[in-house]
């Protein structure tokens, strides 16, 4: 009920924002197979589409596959993954290399984010992503400085 309640508060603050102008520039947003919390990524999601990104929101717990497929379907400049809990960190390595292993040089950057980001520090190097980031607007930061304008 509280994620429902908080999703109906951030949809209302969403249709009231001004439209943003457009960048011309996608990022993929998911969450990495067997994370079921979006809250946070739907936070980011919004703050993309407010800064004027296409945003591909895939939501909860996605298949790699499925997040492939998407990839390669539907050409992004950016990726971000979402990573709840420890556990989950190997989903985030597999969707990396998997992403990389269809896409090859075509495959766009990632950052990575969530609860187990956030607490074990910046671990986007050791699991194959370009960046991590712990807020909405810390990703979009990151998202300037990794993203070819």
């Amino acid at each position: 009920l509280a994620t429902a309640i908080a999703q109906s508060v951030m949809t209302v603050g969403l249709l009231r924002s001004p439209v943003p102008a457009p960048r011309e520039q996608r990022v993929i947003l998911a969450c990495v197979a067997g994370n079921h919390h979006m809250l946070g990524l739907r936070m980011v999601s919004d703050a993309f589409q407010l800064d004027g990104w296409e945003v591909d929101f895939l939501g909860a717990n996605v298949p790699t596959p499925d997040l492939v497929r998407h990839a390669a379907e539907h050409p992004a400049q950016l990726i971000g993954l979402s990573v709840s809990f420890p556990q989950q960190l190997h989903q985030v390595r597999l969707a990396i290399a998997a992403l990389e292993t269809r896409l090859g040089k075509q495959r766009p950057p990632v950052i990575i984010g969530g609860l187990a980001i956030n607490r074990f520090g910046d671990m986007a190097a050791a699991l194959g992503a370009e960046a991590s980031a712990s807020t909405a607007s810390e990703a979009l930061r990151r998202a300037a400085s990794t993203v070819a304008p």
